[in-house]
């Protein structure tokens, strides 16, 4: 298996480790360096899971952590499994009754409210992702994409000049 991270200035091969990732989420300063400023979507990958390093593409099973924040909010987690077999999207969820709240996110995106965790939810359930390969954290709840209200994630706005 291959361990790929993109997150700050952590970008290349391997995961880093609890203490370079803590002050990310559970500081202030850390927050709005990782997650104010520019780039809010982060991602840790774990290409060939299951025995299936080897394999071309199209046979082989890569599982991301997109780490989403919003300073003043909280975190999303999108734990994504591309398999031709068995793939799937799973959302963290905070709150359920907020799933059809709408927050600006980058880009003029706008996400569920209901899907932003705590920071300090969200660090501990990258570092499990981290510690078990790329399994499904287990100490938070999710939502499976499929399970989500229509309209959940909007197309961005898009605003024509002349």
């Amino acid at each position: 298996m291959k361990k790929m991270t993109d997150f700050r200035d952590y970008e290349g091969s391997g995961w880093p480790d609890q203490k370079w990732l803590a002050p990310y989420f559970l500081t202030s300063i850390g927050r709005r360096k990782a997650f104010g400023i520019g780039n809010n979507h982060w991602c840790v990958t774990a290409e060939g899971v299951d025995g299936t390093e080897g394999l071309q593409l199209d046979r082989r099973i890569d599982v991301n952590l997109h780490i989403i924040g919003k300073p003043d909010l909280g975190v999303l987690l999108l734990h994504d499994r591309v398999s031709a077999a068995d793939g799937h999207a799973y959302y963290s969820i905070g709150n359920p009754k907020m799933l059809r709240s709408l927050v600006e996110a980058k880009q003029n995106s706008r996400m569920p409210m209901g899907l932003f965790i705590s920071y300090e939810q969200a660090l501990k359930a990258v570092m499990e992702f981290i510690q078990t390969n790329g399994a499904l954290p287990k100490c938070i709840e999710w939502i499976a994409s499929a399970d989500l209200p229509e309209g959940s994630f909007p197309e961005p706005e898009v605003t024509l000049r002349d």
